[in-house]
């Protein structure tokens, strides 16, 4: 179902990360309980960015506020030759891609740098992302409050606990080797 399409992509090709949203999204409701999900059964994702252009164009940049645990997504719309313009460069990777409007690409934002190349004066492009803001990963880690409330007990507690997080955090990403028990293990 086309309504599903963002959940499976990520459930699919990023099992691992879906399994940590999923996780940080649940233990969120559960703490509290009238928060609500930006897209019941279309995303897993509690953040978005519309940029509405009309042209957006995004220089090269990296999104060091998400959790680099959790790939974002990104979606392309408009009215703009993808042949001449608008293309999504993936900087430390040296890849340019044609992304024609409806495109969607699922990256790690937060370490990957990436932007769009320019279109044409009379074309529109706008772009709508989703993401997981790292606060929320550290908010929950943290037991549901901000550092600043911590002891100094606590404080050595979680700063060890986010030196271990920090260490293991490429491991989130599946291997083409692992991908298919990480897709059973879900």
């Amino acid at each position: 179902m086309l309504r599903q399409f963002l959940v499976e992509c990520l459930a699919s090709y990023f099992p691992r990360s879906y399994a940590l949203a999923k996780e940080t999204v649940d233990s969120l409701r559960a703490q509290q309980r009238d928060l609500n999900i930006n897209f019941p059964g279309y995303s897993g994702y509690p953040a978005a960015a519309a940029n509405m252009g009309p042209r957006s164009i995004l220089l090269e940049h990296i999104d060091g506020s998400n959790t680099p645990e959790i790939p974002c997504v990104i979606t392309a719309a408009g009215s703009y030759d993808p042949d001449h313009g608008g293309h999504l460069y993936l900087w430390d990777l040296k890849l340019i891609i044609r992304f024609p409007p409806g495109s969607t690409i699922i990256i790690p934002s937060s370490c990957l740098r990436h932007g769009n190349t320019p279109i044409r004066s009379y074309e529109r492009r706008f772009s709508f992302t989703q993401y997981f803001p790292g606060g929320l990963v550290r908010w929950v880690h943290a037991g549901y409050k901000g550092q600043k409330s911590f002891t100094a007990e606590e404080l050595q507690k979680y700063n060890k606990h986010c030196r271990i997080r920090y260490a293991q955090a490429a491991n989130v990403f599946s291997t083409l080797e692992s991908l298919i028990k990480d897709r059973e293990s879900l």
